[in-house]
């Protein structure tokens, strides 16, 4: 036993060194910086190699998700140790032959090492990893709020300082920073419905806001404001137009406001109003929590939000009004999903729109997220015409990653064609919409 623990010391003693060197030289990336890392990589690895072995079926176990093993919303130190204590419990196993690779195993060499130590490392500080895509998608993953937003202490939750404080305790990053931020407002904020309907707003200052617990959108973007402030994270107001409450039954913008956050020196667009929830048929305001307007790509964002000063479309080149008011919809997730639409391709400002005969056709690289893919058709007002699934004027077909849709209307009119992109790690689903106008039926 004295010999085990010795070695699982040494272990941990090494590995913490090289953390130290490897955020050291995140932020002095000097020619020194890094053949000490090269250095102590060889040695670390001489080690592993040495002394680790691991059966492959604990990790399956604990139905790992990118290095992800205590659970919750992003890889972190925790996970870390937890892996370093699994490497030196499970010690003279083999490899089962019958293995499937996982997200762990992360060169794929059936063996847990030097690189994927790296990457929890790398992961930890979410500085280095592989695209923002997969920060966000770890962060947003199960669409479930942070613990810590739910359970501030009464004695601190009456004062905004106490609150955003408490909150950024232990934060290891400015993206997890605004996901708490984020999910406090969305889960305390209601929709102030009677201001909204009436004309007569009550005060939408920060103190207000927070102390009443009620804002329309501007006081939720003017809160946020605050709490980023507060965490010393660079945020702006945006506001606009927006497609919101009424709009597709009136065809009517709406003025909005809502956020965008400045991190490592990009920008990212937060509605923390539409995030909480939503008004019914009833006009009552009803908590649901969403992340579907946190970290949004600003190529789905633009779907519905339209900034008053172009720059904060964050897109290139910026589109008018009169495209904005005709865009079909795109969700934030056929981004982060990596959905390639090879024809027609999936063409700026994504207004897809298209006046075919009798038959359209759409084909689509899918990445290795996706694990199912659904449609269905519809009118203008909804009705729906046909599922993919049980349909003869649908038919779907997929070699490898190409998929291919090809629809056959039976009459002339205009119609919705839908595609849903479903991921089951994250439980979130990616949606496209075409709107299409046949001139003849088949």
């Amino acid at each position: 036993m004295m010999k085990f623990k010795t070695k699982f010391i040494t272990f941990i003693s090494i590995v913490l060194l090289y953390m130290l060197t490897f955020f050291y030289s995140m932020v002095n990336a000097s020619p020194n910086a890094i053949n000490s890392y090269d250095n102590l990589s060889a040695d670390l690895n001489q080690f592993i190699s040495n002394n680790i072995t691991t059966n492959k079926s604990e990790l399956m176990k604990m139905k790992l998700s990118k290095g992800q093993i205590k659970g919750g919303n992003i890889v972190s130190l925790i996970d870390l140790m937890m892996t370093l204590k699994i490497l030196s419990d499970v010690e003279n196993d083999t490899v089962l032959s019958d293995y499937q690779k996982t997200e762990f195993d992360i060169n794929g060499d059936d063996f847990i090492g030097l690189e994927e130590a790296i990457y929890l490392l790398k992961k930890i500080s979410l500085y280095n990893c592989d695209s923002i895509s997969e920060i966000i998608l770890s962060l947003v993953h199960d669409e479930k709020p942070v613990e810590k937003a739910k359970s501030v202490p009464p004695e601190l939750s009456t004062d905004i300082n106490s609150t955003v404080n408490y909150l950024i305790e232990g934060a290891s990053n400015e993206y997890e920073i605004v996901k708490v931020l984020h999910d406090w407002i969305a889960l305390n904020i209601a929709y102030d419905t009677n201001s909204y309907f009436s004309g007569n707003y009550v005060p939408m200052d920060v103190e207000s806001v927070f102390s009443r617990r009620t804002a329309v959108c501007s006081g939720y973007s003017r809160l946020f404001k605050r709490f980023c402030d507060i965490a010393n994270v660079e945020c702006v107001e945006i506001t606009g137009y927006s497609k919101g409450y009424g709009f597709q039954t009136t065809g009517k913008l709406g003025s909005h406001a809502w956020n965008g956050v400045k991190i490592q020196n990009q920008w990212f667009l937060i509605d923390t109003t539409w995030n909480t929830g939503y008004v019914n048929y009833e006009k009552e305001f009803v908590f649901n929590y969403s992340v579907q307007y946190l970290f949004t790509d600003p190529r789905a964002f633009i779907y519905d939000h339209f900034p008053y000063s172009s720059k904060w479309q964050l897109l290139e080149p910026v589109i008018s009004e009169i495209d904005f008011k005709v865009l079909t919809e795109i969700n934030n997730y056929v981004f982060l999903l990596d959905i390639q639409f090879i024809d027609p391709v999936l063409a700026y400002p994504y207004a897809y729109s298209y006046t075919v005969d009798n038959e359209f056709e759409v084909k689509f690289q899918i990445s290795d997220d996706v694990y199912d893919i659904g449609s269905n058709i519809t009118d203008t007002d909804g009705k729906v015409y046909w599922y993919w699934h049980g349909s003869s004027n649908i038919s779907f077909q997929r070699v490898d990653d190409i998929c291919v849709f090809k629809i056959n209307f039976p009459d002339r009119g205009e119609y919705l064609f839908t595609i849903f992109f479903y991921n089951q790690m994250y439980s979130r689903t990616g949606k496209v919409v075409y709107k299409l106008f046949s001139e003849s039926g088949s």
